[in-house]
């Protein structure tokens, strides 16, 4: 077995690591957990001095290392192996993010979140995701729809803090004619749409208590009550998203006990990306090719700052630096572009 040890200063992208694991005929690669910067922030490292002279000169100063001993693993018993396997996909993950058809998942911490997704993905158990603004909620939850055996059914997604609460009522049961002012033939809500399918409920906790009491019947009873008309019997599956803490929102009365604990089946919490860093470079090239159909590339450079800075507004942060930097350079490589001056201590490499 040939085992690929990578390791201090690492400052080369996981993909220029795969090339040259593929190029070696690796099987394992492994990570020392002190290397900070390494592809899995807990995990790989090794020296061969005949490889180290095939590597780029802009990664010098990478200790990397192909050890050909079957007995070698048990001496890194206390590290944690990463299957190449697993990564050699990477290209095919960015190719199918821009379709939309799958996510981008390469962080243990991020493979954890699909591996629960994929194990309830075929149950109807009611399903809440939580998590900070701009870290994918959306994206988990239409995963799952996907993965469902209601997959053939709609997907409907509402983001109840966008709306009014005396439309809400509406968009979400439906009404009859003639049932209020302005009504002037029957609607039917989200849920008799997705009948049979899938709806997102987004930042559920918006919602009013009044509102909240009658998502609470469509739960237990799978029947919903049009605005001025009779009840009406549903099966569809409810997926609930809030970025809050929705413990405290019980406490704070904002949120219903018995709500939060029939949606609280199967809770799902998203790792901010700060949490899941080896998701970072994988988003960012996926988020260039979407806005540069010419085919600009991200540096080095860009890369590592990219890692190094702290993203309070997740991967939707991460989109809107990737559209900007972008359109500022002017180059065939995306090399540098400040942030805005209020937050001018912390600086992404971007094209010039």
């Amino acid at each position: 077995m040939k085992i690929l040890v990578v390791g201090e200063k690492l400052e080369n992208s996981l993909f220029e690591i795969v090339r040259i694991a593929k190029s070696a005929n690796c099987d394992t690669m492994f990570f020392k957990k002190d290397i900070k910067t390494a592809i899995a922030s807990d995990d790989l490292i090794v020296i061969d001095s005949d490889l180290v002279a095939t590597l780029p000169k802009e990664i010098d100063n990478t200790v990397i290392s192909v050890v050909n001993s079957p007995n070698y693993r048990t001496s890194l018993k206390h590290e944690r192996s990463i299957s190449l396997s697993s990564i050699r996909s990477l290209e095919q993950m960015i190719k199918n993010s821009e379709n939309a058809s799958e996510p981008i998942a390469v962080d243990p911490a991020s493979r954890r979140i699909f591996q629960i997704a994929d194990k309830v993905a075929s149950s109807d158990a009611t399903i809440l995701i939580t998590g900070e603004t701009g870290v994918g909620k959306e994206v988990l939850a239409k995963y799952i729809h996907r993965k469902s055996n209601r997959s053939q059914r709609k997907y409907v997604a509402i983001n109840c803090a966008a709306i009014p609460d005396t439309l809400l009522e509406s968009e979400l049961f439906g009404h009859e004619k003639g049932s209020f002012t302005g009504a002037i033939q029957r609607r039917i809500g989200k849920f008799e749409e997705a009948d049979r399918g899938t709806v997102l409920l987004d930042e559920v906790s918006e919602m009013s208590l009044h509102l909240q009491a009658k998502l609470l019947r469509v739960i237990q009873e799978k029947e919903i009550s049009r605005i001025g008309g009779s009840s009406v019997k549903v099966d569809t599956r409810i997926i609930a998203t809030s970025n809050r803490d929705l413990s405290r929102a019980v406490q704070d009365g904002i949120l219903r006990e018995d709500l939060f604990y029939r949606l609280n089946v199967v809770p799902i919490e998203i790792p901010r990306l700060n949490d899941r860093p080896l998701d970072i470079e994988p988003l960012a090239i996926s988020f260039c090719r979407k806005y540069s159909p010419e085919g600009k590339t991200l540096s080095g450079r860009f890369m590592r700052s990219l890692k190094n800075y702290q993203w309070k507004g997740n991967i939707r942060e991460l989109e809107n630096i990737i559209q900007r930097a972008v359109l500022f350079s002017s180059g065939e490589t995306v090399d540098y572009l400040p942030l805005n001056e209020n937050r001018s201590a912390q600086k992404i490499a971007v094209g010039s």
